[in-house]
């Protein structure tokens, strides 16, 4: 009887809501935007007002349209639950020391690269390539003119790695740390990414290897 009873005071796990509340980030000075914007380098263009969080403890931070925002604003209550409000674009990570530990999310850089100014490496294909097929390597690598220098300069923290190829940018969310550059993109997109890339240039060789033999 004894263990029936103690087994009926054992409480049931909460289950995890699979909706969000999100909820305005404060805009005052020294906050969570402010450092944000301060650390990427987003112009004054940028609307800030569009991240979101959904937590008190701001692990998360979305973006959400300007449509979007008036509907959360308008929702004082928080009885607004959302399934999928708005892009992920900046997530905690936790680091020592006083390095802004907010790193870019790859789904969500596309919302926030157009008003970066800081934080970001561009390279060359080879060292781009070699990120793609190791996840990370060591500055003192790199083979592109200037990205070792300016990569220390930066100092550690979030860093996002570009490429211009074929008329377009391609570009990686990653974190620099003491000596190594590290990717934080998940295999899939690296398998696809790299496919792209790679397999677009093997097929260029293959052409003009062909070319040259009917020549």
């Amino acid at each position: 009887e004894k263990k029936e009873e103690k087994k009926e005071e054992k409480k049931k796990p909460e289950r995890k809501s699979k909706y969000e509340v999100l909820i305005p980030i404060p805009m005052d000075k020294g906050s969570l935007v402010e450092r944000a914007v301060e650390f990427y380098g987003l112009t004054d263009a940028f609307p800030k007002e569009q991240l979101f969080t959904s937590s008190a403890t701001s692990n998360k931070v979305y973006f959400v349209s300007a449509a979007v925002k008036e509907l959360l604003e308008a929702d004082g209550k928080g009885q607004l639950h959302t399934v999928h409000a708005g892009v992920k674009v900046l997530e905690k990570n936790p680091t020592k020391g006083d390095i802004f530990d907010y790193r870019l999310r790859q789904e969500g850089v596309p919302f926030l690269k157009p008003y970066m100014t800081k934080r970001i490496l561009k390279l060359g294909m080879p060292d781009f390539t070699t990120l793609i097929k190791r996840r990370a390597m060591l500055m003192s690598d790199l083979k592109t003119e200037g990205a070792e220098e300016k990569a220390r300069e930066m100092g550690g923290g979030c860093i996002l790695f570009v490429l211009e190829w074929d008329g377009e940018e391609v570009f990686l969310a990653g974190w620099r740390g003491t000596q190594q550059l590290t990717l934080f993109v998940s295999k899939f997109e690296l398998q696809a990414l790299g496919h792209k890339l790679i397999g677009h240039g093997e097929e260029k060789k293959e052409g003009e290897k062909e070319g040259e033999k009917e020549g």
